[in-house]
């Protein structure tokens, strides 16, 4: 800035009187103003007019401070905002203003306010000081925003005041950005008044907080009085602005007379917009390809709601200069004939005419202006409204051809683009207008008065569309706009400034001159690197400069070159300005705070069909919240992105639902329109119109030309007749359109970081959409009536001709948006190919499944429906339906049906329903396992005596004899067959299902069938296996069944391979002696026309084939074909049976089973005659002797930190008990038998050492086997858990030993002895993961007690640690850290950095090795003794410290021995095998640089003479003695560099003896490492140690 020149004395006098005379007129209209403060005021003002003409403008930093003031006053009011809105709702307000114990507290602040006396009321205040500290805490940010408030203030203040004093000339069209700050600045100021005195319990929150602050540091807070103050004097804002801006009413007169040619030009109706065709690019073709340019060209799409901000409220604060000017008289009159309320911040309004009537009322001479607010307050609400509408659809209409014409040529944004910021800036005014109108609407009771509603514009959505477009296509093309005016400003702006300066040349300063030349360097020197926001603050600058009464050069008078450079500004503000420009004009951030308008307005434009494409603009406007944010309140942020996500997520949303039932109603139509063309449809209509034809013949035909016989077509009623007159169908469709076109408008969104996908959330509607109606569609009725069974679904044809006619209506949408149908189809259908869709429901395949399995093939089993070979479908038994079959068979299950299932769900859904189908044999297969268990004798006679008649008619008969205990209970025959011909009827269903899989692929997927069979053809049929779940997929027969081995070996879990091997083997006997009963039942007669039985024998050979392959191949032996010959063998007999049984009765073929019993209860009722449990056996020789053995034996876990072990066992106790025996002649030879523990007499033996004992069986379970001669077994199985004491010596390879004591409580060795034995060779015994079980021994002891010896019975289980774990987790990664640790230690190297690196490696190394040691002893338990692991990982540890501390040594050893400069010994080289060193010569020391002699060598080389002569002459004087300085200086080098060469070669020496050191060091300590590995693993190849003679338990 160039140091502007002073004014003389007598002008700055001037000034000064001229500056009091003004004020002292304003105190005289003013006699409300106070005369002190006037005086105050005119004191300061005086003073600073005598500043301002004393410093350069430079040094006010006018516009720095504007700039900084206006940011941090826009913070404040967002602060201010908040904390109204939290303390004007209940919920947010601070709950101390709501708390009843400090209601006389807040009751008494208010009344004082500010002046509060907590000491002397401390009865009042005796609960805030109990809770001070959180008063302070809570509310100390509502006070310190007052505060901060307070200070902002009087910065205003002060800047406002100095501008004034420096008597800047404002003028909106040339210092356009000074003038629109101090304009802000004001308004602002006056917005923060207003909204401060809104804020409600203001005062209870200062007072409250003061107070509590009072009570904890015994004096009030420092701002306080001030504050308070503050708060009482804004109690009326208006009031006491015009006392505090009223002397400064200068600059704001000024600015808004330079705001008349603006706002009289944007403040028209629309007819003069079209008249003057403002905003039209093609009004002018001939100019199209022109810059738009103006004088003003900064103000042209300034906001005409800021205006109207800056018009009324600084009218407001200075209302008797503003209205007696009559410029801004006439802008008062036109801004409040536009509206009823103004926009405050946010949604914060103020109504206009009362507020404005409020203030003139109490100002002297301003009565009759208050009393024409009430005239123009009618005529607004008359007019404002048309007028504003009338606006809104020009815009519409203008905006709509400038983006039309703007997608096609985009290029045209570059000279245009003011067009669009004036566009936008229109369209974005007009929509906040309608906004706060709506909002704030006054309510009227004349009749007709417009209302709140009557002001909402439905087309609002287009107008906003089309204003976001604009916005989007700015931004696209932001490249164009830059480059184009990159090179305008180069090419056009440059050249126009250097003429205004060239002819302004002798009129301009000194100073002036050198700015406005670097200026015009730096704008013809632009490039996209140049700081343009610099050059805009310089220009700020220097308007704030040139607007001040002192400046030398002013802007007024050099207009031109002013308005050039404005230009200039705007061009660059293009350049690297664009976003803030396009948030400037088009920002909507405001609907965040109008979010309830929001929803219906969105809302209203889904439901009308015109407007629904436009609804997508609502979330687009969702990205604008952001900028509503300020840095000083970041608390807001989270609730506003929170807000902005879900608004955007409602729209999007809402528009997929509103789309979703167009489709669903578009779909019901479709599908009445595919019901209706169906054949059986047709063939009805058909039926009827015969019949109508027949009965007008036989009456007469009717007047009318017989019209009425005529046959109505299927979908008539859609024929288009006219373009007018439109159905349901083509307005559905049409709505349709519209709504897709809507949310295909923009691909994605992006709101706070957030991308919205509008398609994705169509999508998933439509997904959602079609797996509703494939669910409605399935069961066209939910009535069942059968509760417990599934409904009656569709038949499968039918749902196939629903699902083709959704998938019609859906590819619809293809030619109304983009989007991936095709994936909606496959994620949707390939869902209902599986048990369950992504969201757990139920899907086609499991519904079809169910119903098939739970009610088609349930009663087939019952006899109500039968499988027909011929025709390959299930039939009706009957030829009617009936309660129990209510649905006709023959519809579900023939093979057109089945076809269509298969379409439904596909091979993964066939795949499915056979599993399921096998899971139900499976199950039916182990049923029939539990008839030949039961049965199992009478089959193993049936297999070995096949071949004798008697035996195999006695074994007929009784497999066909009822239990009996039940007199019509089901015969084991009747049983086995029984399922036997289900497991027959469900593969028949299956192989159906097979072949139906197979037709379509067939005819789908030739080549793929093609390929298999060619397969299936060239293997064994050993390799066939192999094939079977492919060949299952694609419905090609095979003769194994590979779900049918899958479920078998599933549900197999309780059987053993060898048993379950015998029941399959029985069974296929079982099959082959019962097939006769089966061949003789009446139901089995043939019904030759439709090929079946009645009761679907015929279905048995599939299930024959398929169960048995599946069986035999299931235990792996590959003799499937000897059983089957066995099974042959078995029917040989079958003609003789066939005629033993003619005359017997055949039991009923679907009653229950029942299970036969095996023990003859006479016997039990002899041996327990008399026989009393209570009293003990007494043999006649002795004592009872008791044999105990252990069988079984699994340690489940030991706990070695508690020291217990629990482990899973069984023993056996045999005893003689001659109360329990019997001669087995009287009971046909019956020598055993079985009965429950509980009716005899048993041991009474418990576990001493044990902490919990359960037993394995229940009492009702546990039974006993006992011989005739009175011998008793009974089989212990228990889960105890025992203590066992450890021996931690030798972990982790150590041998513990836990034994299991049994002991008598009370039968001394007299009445009970026990002879424990060794386990059998059989027994079993197992340990876990970590323990192997080695040895079980048994140990046999006596005890005393009370004087009677009693036995003690040791089950003692040597347990074997297995140490992998702990080797490979613990012991490895000891001996690497170690081993790596010394390798790194020792490792050659230098002496100082690396070295020290070493010793933090090892150091490193030990910490590593102690965290080890601590996982070891956490996992042992506390004890006197160290295990072995413990000692091994010391060792490594102190391995490693001793590695550190030689290497530590070393290092200081080195270090030493290079500082002394002392080289290496003779001994030292040979002790370490090195090369002797050369001989080093040790560089002499230099003396010092200045003798006092000059030393000259002769000729000679050998003499050396010196002498003292002083020079006369002074010049040879001082060379020689600079000569000798300069031989002195290069010997002092020369000596240093020899020195440093000599250091070097010293260190590289004794590099080389610790080096081999290391060498050294490194091998023995690895030695040391390994050696101690070695002797720890030696203890794990220690034989395994035997039962110590001291082992207790």
């Amino acid at each position: 800035m160039c140091v502007m020149g002073s004014e003389s004395d007598e002008s700055r006098n001037k000034a000064q009187l001229r500056l009091q005379g003004n004020l002292t007129r304003s105190a005289k209209q003013h006699d409300c103003l106070n005369i002190s403060k006037i005086k105050r005021v005119v004191i300061m003002t005086v003073s600073f007019s005598a500043m301002v003409y004393q410093m350069d403008p430079g040094q006010a930093k006018l516009a720095e401070k504007l700039m900084i003031l206006n940011d941090r006053a826009k913070g404040m009011l967002t602060r201010i905002y908040n904390i109204k809105k939290a303390c004007s709702e209940q919920k947010s307000k601070p709950s101390f203003l709501s708390d009843k114990s400090l209601e006389s507290a807040i009751k008494h602040i208010v009344k004082k306010f500010p002046i509060v006396d907590t000491r002397s009321n401390m009865s009042t205040f005796n609960h805030a000081n109990a809770i001070k500290d959180d008063i302070i805490k809570n509310l100390s940010l509502y006070y310190y925003t007052f505060a901060d408030l307070l200070d902002l203030k009087d910065h205003i203040m002060q800047l406002l005041t100095l501008m004034d004093a420096c008597q800047c000339h404002l003028d909106i069209t040339i210092n356009h950005e000074l003038t629109a700050s101090y304009l802000n600045l004001v308004a602002t100021l006056v917005s923060l008044m207003w909204l401060l005195s809104r804020v409600d319990d203001r005062k209870a929150v200062l007072g409250l907080f003061n107070a509590a602050y009072d009570l904890n540091h015994g004096q009030s807070e420092p701002s306080f009085p001030r504050l308070g103050q503050m708060i009482i004097d804004y109690d009326n804002p208006f009031k006491k602005l015009q006392e505090d801006l009223g002397p400064l009413n200068r600059l704001m007169l000024s600015a808004l007379q330079s705001l008349s040619s603006v706002y009289t030009r944007r403040n028209v109706t629309g007819d003069m917009w079209r008249k003057h065709q403002i905003l039209s690019l093609t009004s002018s073709p001939a100019q199209m390809m022109f810059a738009a340019q103006t004088e003003t060209i900064t103000c042209e799409y300034l906001s005409l709601d800021v205006m109207d901000r800056w018009i009324i409220l600084c009218t407001l604060v200075c209302p008797t200069h503003m209205l007696g000017d009559p410029t801004v008289s006439t802008l008062w009159t036109q801004s409040l004939h536009m509206g009823l309320s103004l926009r405050i911040f946010r949604d914060e309004v103020m109504m206009i005419h009362p507020t404005a009537q409020s203030i003139l009322d109490n100002i002297k001479g301003l009565s009759k202006r208050a009393a024409e607010l009430k005239e123009m307050a009618s005529l607004a609400m008359n007019e404002c409204v048309s007028i504003h509408s009338d606006r809104r659809r020009f815009l519409r209409s203008s905006l709509r051809e400038m983006t039309t014409i703007l997608k096609e040529q985009p290029g045209l944004l570059g000279p245009k683009i003011l067009f669009v910021w004036m566009a936008l800036s229109f369209a974005r005014d007009e929509i906040i207008w309608l906004l706060r109108h709506i909002d704030s609407w006054p309510q009227s009771s004349k009749k007709n008065a417009l209302k709140s509603e009557d002001l909402i514009d439905r087309q609002l959505p287009e107008l906003i569309h089309y204003l976001l477009e604009l916005r989007d296509l700015v931004m696209k093309y932001s490249s164009v706009v830059h480059n184009y005016h990159l090179q305008y400003v180069n090419g056009y702006d440059c050249h126009v400034i250097s003429e205004f300066m060239s002819s302004l040349s002798g009129h301009m300063g000194e100073n002036e001159g050198i700015i406005m030349t670097d200026l015009l360097r730096d704008l013809s020197s632009i490039c996209a690197e140049t700081d343009l926001a610099a050059m805009r603050l310089d220009w700020f600058r220097l308007q704030a400069a040139w607007s001040m009464a002192n400046s030398s050069f002013s802007l007024a008078s050099n207009r031109k070159l002013t308005v050039g450079i404005n230009a200039s500004m705007f061009h660059l503000k293009m350049i690297d300005h664009l976003e803030e420009t396009v948030r400037e004009t088009s920002d909507l951030s405001i609907y965040c705070f109008y979010s309830r308008q929001m929803e219906i307005q969105w809302k209203t434009c889904i439901e009308m069909p015109i407007q629904c494409r436009f609804a997508l603009s609502f979330a687009r406007l969702c990205s604008h919240f952001r900028d509503s944010l300020h840095d000083l309140c970041p608390e807001e942020k989270n609730h506003i992105t929170e807000k902005s996500l879900a608004l955007c997520n409602s729209v999007i949303d809402e528009m997929a639902r509103a789309t979703i039932t167009v489709v669903d109603r578009l779909a019901e139509y479709e599908l009445r329109l595919a019901e209706q063309t169906t054949p059986s449809h047709v063939a009805s209509n058909i039926a009827q119109q015969m019949a109508r034809v027949k009965l007008d013949e036989s009456g007469g035909k009717k007047k009318g030309g017989g019209g009425g016989n005529e046959m109505r077509m299927a979908g008539e009623e859609s024929v288009r007749v006219d373009r007018v007159n439109m159905g349901l169908p083509d307005k559905l469709q049409n709505n349709l359109v519209e709504l897709c076109s809507g949310l295909s408008s923009v691909k994605s969104l992006i709101v706070s970081d957030h991308i919205f996908c509008p398609r994705e959330y169509l999508s998933q509607q439509l997904e959602c959409l079609l797996f509703d109606l494939i669910s409605r569609a399935i069961n066209p009725s939910t009535e069942c009536t059968n509760s417990s069974l599934p409904s009656t679904p569709r038949r499968p044809s039918q749902l196939l001709l629903i699902i083709h006619a959704y998938m019609a209506v859906f590819q619809n949408i293809d030619s109304a948006m983009t989007i991936d149908m095709t994936r909606i189809f496959n994620r949707t259908l390939l869902q209902q190919t599986q048990p369950q869709d992504v969201r757990g429901r139920e899907t086609i395949t499991s519904i079809y499944t169910k119903w098939y399995l739970e009610v088609m093939l349930r009663r087939a089993s019952n006899g109500l429906i039968l499988y027909s070979e011929h025709m390959r479908q299930m039939i009706s038994a009957t030829q009617s339906l009936t309660p129990e079959v209510s649905f006709l068979p023959e519809q579900y299950t023939d093979p057109h049906e089945l076809r269509a299932l298969v379409l439904l769900i596909g091979p993964y859904g066939v795949k499915f329903l056979s599993e399921r189908l096998a899971w139900h044999v499976a199950s039916q297969i182990g049923e029939l396992n539990k008839v030949v268990l039961e049965n199992k004798e009478v089959l193993h006679r049936a297999r070995t005596q096949f071949d004798h008649p008697e035996e195999m008619r006695e074994v007929y008969e009784m497999l066909c004899k009822p239990p009996k205990d039940q007199k019509n209970g089901t015969s084991a025959a009747d049983a086995i067959m029984q399922r036997m011909v289900i497991i027959g009827e469900i593969f028949s269903f299956r192989d159906s299902v097979s072949c139906a899989l197979k037709d379509v692929l067939d005819k789908r997927l030739p080549y793929l069938t093609a390929t298999f069979r060619n397969l299936k053809e060239s293997l064994s049929k050993d390799d066939l296996a192999s094939l079977s779940e492919m060949s299952s997929s694609l419905g090609e027969s095979i003769s194994l069944d590979s779900a049918l081995v899958s479920a078998v070996r599933t549900q197999n879990v309780q059987m053993q391979p060898d048993e379950h091997y015998l029941a399959s083997c029985l069974l296929m006997i079982g099959v082959a002696v019962c097939l006769p009963r089966l061949a003789v039942a009446p139901l089995s007669c043939y019904r030759p026309l439709v090929r079946v039985s009645l009761n679907n024998c015929h279905c048995l050979p599939s299930a024959l084939v398929t169960v048995s392959s599946a069986l035999f191949f299931y235990h792996g032996k590959n003799d499937s074909h000897l059983r089957m010959r066995e099974f042959l063998a078995k029917m040989r007999w079958l003609h003789m049976i066939i005629i033993m049984i003619e005359s017997s009765s055949i039991s009923s073929f679907h009653s229950p089973k029942h299970l036969p019993h095996y023990i003859d209860s006479s016997i039990l009722n002899s041996v327990l005659d008399g026989y009393d449990k209570r009293v003990g056996p007494t043999p006649p020789d002795g004592p009872v002797i008791i044999h105990m053995t252990i069988v079984l034996g699994i340690l489940t876990e030991l706990r070695e930190n508690q020291q217990v072990a629990s482990i899973v066992m069984s023993h056996v106790q045999r005893w003689i008990d001659p109360g329990l025996s019997w001669d087995p002649d009287k009971f046909n030879g019956t020598r055993q038998i079985i009965m429950p523990v509980s009716s005899i007499w048993v041991p009474k033996m418990f576990i001493y050492n044990s902490m919990e004992t359960k037993s394995m069986l229940p009492d009702e379970k546990f039974d006993a086997r006992i011989n005739y001669r009175g011998e008793v077994k009974v089989n212990n199985p228990e889960y105890v858990t025992v203590i066992c004491r450890l021996n931690i010596d030798n972990f982790p390879f150590d041998v513990q030993f836990c034994a299991i004591a049994f002991a008598s409580p009370l039968l001394n060795v007299r009445e009970m002895d026990v002879n424990v034995t060794d386990p059998p060779k059989d027994s079993y015994f197992t340990g876990n993961a970590e323990w192997e079980v080695v040895n079980v021994s048994t140990r046999q002891m006596t005890f005393l007690e009370d004087g009677e010896y009693r036995v003690e019975v040791h089950y003692i289980m040597s347990l074997k640690r297995r140490p992998i774990y702990y080797v490979t987790v613990i012991v490895v990664p000891t001996f690497l850290i170690s081993a790596l640790s010394i390798l790194g230690i020792f490792s050659p190297g230098t002496n100082d950095g690396p070295r020290n690196e070493k010793v933090s490696l090892g150091l490193g190394s030990l910490l590593a090795m102690t965290v080890l040691l601590d996982i070891v002893a956490s996992a042992m338990p506390k004890s006197n003794s160290i295990p072995l692991l413990g000692y091994f990982i010391v060792a490594e540890i102190l391995v490693c410290a001793l590695a550190v501390a030689v290497s530590m040594g070393l290092l200081s050893a080195s270090r030493s021995r290079i500082q002394e400069e002392r080289m290496p010994s003779e001994w030292l080289y040979a002790l370490l095998f090195l090369q002797t060193k050369r001989k080093m010569k040790f560089p002499e020391k230099v003396y010092s640089a200045n003798p006092p002699l000059i030393h000259v060598e002769s000729i000679k080389g050998d003499e050396v003479w010196e002498r003292r002569e002083s020079i006369k002459i002074a010049g040879i004087t001082s060379v020689l003695n600079y000569m000798t300085e300069i031989a002195n200086s290069q010997r002092v080098k020369r000596d240093q560099i020899e020195r440093s060469k000599w250091k070097s070669k010293l260190e590289y020496q004794w590099n080389r003896i610790f080096s081999r050191l290391d060498h050294f060091l490194l091998l023995s300590f690895q030695l040391i490492n390994l050696a101690t590995l070695l002797a720890f693993l030696r203890y794990a190849f220690h034989p395994i140690p035997s039962l110590p003679s001291d082992f207790s338990v």
